[in-house]
């Protein structure tokens, strides 16, 4: 019996060994799958930096691009004007010559 109980513990003992070698495993994939979601925060993290910079941008582009538009339609308005009085002048001086 005293065998009996030996070879009982010794099934023990090696069943926890086992258990304590499944558990170290698993606490090492824990460990790398902590490590995998840290990197992949900090991917996401650059990955939000670089969305932010870019907006940015793009709004100072669109600011740009708008203040652009307002000095053309100003300009534009401008010539159109002065063009339009010109084509006055010049239709009074043919009057005028006809006149003569």
């Amino acid at each position: 019996e005293r065998d009996y109980t030996i070879s009982c513990v010794n099934v023990e003992v090696e069943s926890s060994r086992k258990t304590i070698n499944l558990l170290k495993w698993q606490q090492e994939q824990l460990r790398n799958h902590a490590e995998d979601i840290e990197a992949s925060k900090e991917l996401q993290e650059a990955e939000v930096t670089f969305l932010k910079a870019t907006l940015s941008d793009l709004s100072t582009q669109h600011y740009q691009t708008s203040s652009d538009v307002m000095t053309w339609q100003r300009n534009h308005s401008r010539a159109e004007s002065a063009a339009k009085e010109r084509e006055a002048e010049l239709t009074m001086a043919i009057l005028q010559m006809k006149e003569l």
